[in-house]
């Protein structure tokens, strides 16, 4: 998949230093996500001499080349000069349909009132192309999107009311910035496909990217979830003085999202990179991916809640997972979480990427994973059950020192005498409330008296 980031000042002055090579450091940091070709967007009243070229249609610099961005700074002995310049708009591009030797294929698209990159696939450009009798040269399904959003913009002159109609129209996943010219108003908006930001206070900026670790790799890591946002799905917003403001939604085409619920299967979709069509699955894999598809079915029988879903791509597998006993314990697995791309707390979401020679080694993991979540939410249903047996409550709170997690069941029960007793009985105290918390570790002292105090009372 392709990257997108981008570093905005909020008032429109000149970057600071640090900002200007925090810019060019993030488009380093999303090369992991392109090779084929690399483009900017730049915001400059002034001429930059590496552009070596003006144009009269464009306000600022746009640039994009074939190849790689470390190809480019170190092959190319290329550079980029930020001086003077309040908008860096960037785009790195994996291997899609329409060659990079055509540079009309490559990031960012650009038209009269409008400069886009996107991240994702588009499936019915084509017939998108032919509906509204749009002409264009690029054979890049992503150029769909600025067309469709300049033709309805030429009858509207509503910037989002162009976006939400133009998201209305498209199949498939995306991640977009905008660019429109006439205000310098740079937005964003999303289906399925992620997109990361943060507000910089201190430099009166706002940065944003395809992944986490992008925006936390050029604040040297110093950055945590509460500091990065995902921005919300199927909503557009613009970059204000503030930071982001939603200034519209959409609905989206959801056919192309797979939710299996009780009852389903989870389905894997594969497609080859270079056309976007279906394509099955090679005989070598499909053993590694047949058995993790089973390892996910056997879980969701037990989480109806939850939603799982594959996509392999020629060899590179791409799993989303919507579930919050999946999500505690692959965000916290040493070897699993190196695989995630995309992580959304609040809604316990995240996406995996991982190639599918590497899913043999994987599979003891995710075996790992799906046991322990089966095994937790029983044990937790056991516990309020037991809480409600004496008519108090159960609640569960996951507290972190030193870099663990610890997480612990929190009983609170009413003020009778007979219940402060049979706790006794098992070298358990009640506080004056009647509470009590206990982590649920087994190799706590204070959780084994609990598993015996539920045996006695034949919990199970």
């Amino acid at each position: 998949m392709c990257g997108i980031c981008g570093v905005v000042h909020l008032r429109r002055n000149e970057f600071p230093k640090c900002m200007q090579e925090r810019a060019i450091k993030l488009l380093k940091e999303i090369e992991s996500r392109g090779k084929s070709a690399f483009g900017i967007y730049v915001y400059n009243p002034k001429f930059n001499l590496y552009v070596r070229e003006e144009r009269s249609d464009i306000i600022g610099h746009l640039f994009k080349i074939k190849g790689s961005v470390s190809s480019f700074f170190k092959d190319k002995e290329g550079k980029i000069d930020l001086k003077d310049s309040s908008i860096f708009l960037a785009h790195t591009r994996a291997p899609t349909n329409g060659s990079p030797d055509d540079n009309e294929n490559n990031h960012p698209f650009n038209t009269k009132d409008f400069i886009l990159a996107h991240n994702g696939v588009i499936g019915n450009h084509e017939e998108l192309k032919k509906k509204y009798g749009l002409e264009y040269d690029s054979e890049c399904d992503s150029a769909i999107i600025i067309h469709l959003i300049q033709h309805f913009y030429d009858i509207t002159h509503d910037v989002v009311e162009s976006i939400r109609r133009t998201a209305e129209e498209l199949s498939g996943s995306y991640a977009c910035w905008l660019f429109h010219k006439e205000t310098s108003d740079v937005y964003l908006f999303r289906h399925s496909n992620p997109i990361y930001y943060f507000v910089d206070k201190r430099n009166k900026c706002i940065v944003f990217a395809s992944e986490f670790r992008h925006i936390d790799s050029i604040y040297d890591k110093k950055l945590t979830y509460s500091d990065v946002s995902s921005l919300p799905e199927d909503k557009i917003f613009v970059v204000n003085d503030d930071g982001l403001e939603c200034v519209g939604e959409f609905k989206s085409d959801t056919s192309t999202t797979i939710k299996c619920s009780y009852g389903d299967k989870v389905s894997v979709e594969h497609y080859s990179v270079d056309s976007y069509e279906s394509i099955p699955v090679e005989e070598e894999f499909i053993s590694d991916v047949k058995e993790l598809r089973l390892l996910f079915n056997d879980f969701l029988l037990d989480h109806p809640e939850a939603y799982i879903s594959m996509t392999l791509w020629d060899d590179a597998l791409e799993i989303r997972i919507s579930s919050k006993e999946l999500y505690d314990y692959i965000t916290k697995h040493e070897k699993l979480q190196d695989y995630i791309v995309m992580r959304e707390p609040e809604s316990h979401s995240l996406m995996i990427e991982v190639f599918a020679y590497e899913l043999k080694k994987l599979l003891p993991y995710f075996r790992y994973a799906v046991k322990a979540g089966n095994e937790k939410t029983r044990r937790k249903e056991m516990l309020e059950r037991f809480a409600k047996f004496l008519d108090g409550q159960a609640t569960f709170v996951i507290k972190s020192a030193r870099n663990t997690y610890e997480e612990c069941v929190r009983f609170k029960f009413p003020k009778e005498n007979y219940i402060k007793r049979l706790f006794q009985q098992f070298g358990l105290t009640l506080d004056k409330h009647y509470s009590i918390e206990i982590p649920l570790d087994e190799n706590n002292r204070a959780y084994l008296s609990l598993v015996s105090l539920l045996a006695t009372l034949k919990f199970r």
